[in-house]
């Protein structure tokens, strides 16, 4: 899976088996950064945002993983 810059449609990263996406969104309710595509056949687990809120709630090693993951990308848009 490619991710690719809204802004600039440059390459940020490709992603792997087991990585997510959408972090920024789900944390801090933002407009979309990136744009990701695949490339082949993949399969996606959709969390909706009300889970995710439960989740990040209960849970804040979660939390801390995904607003690390959000600060690090956020930086190379």
């Amino acid at each position: 899976v490619s991710v690719i810059s809204q802004r600039s449609e440059t390459l940020l990263a490709e992603l792997t088996e087991g990585a997510f996406f959408g972090e920024l969104g789900a944390l801090y309710d933002v407009s979309r950064t990136a744009t990701v595509r695949a490339k082949t056949a993949v399969k996606v687990a959709m969390i909706l945002r009300a889970d995710m809120e439960r989740i990040i709630r209960d849970r804040p090693a979660i939390r801390a993983t995904l607003a690390d993951a959000a600060s690090r990308r956020y930086h190379q848009v």
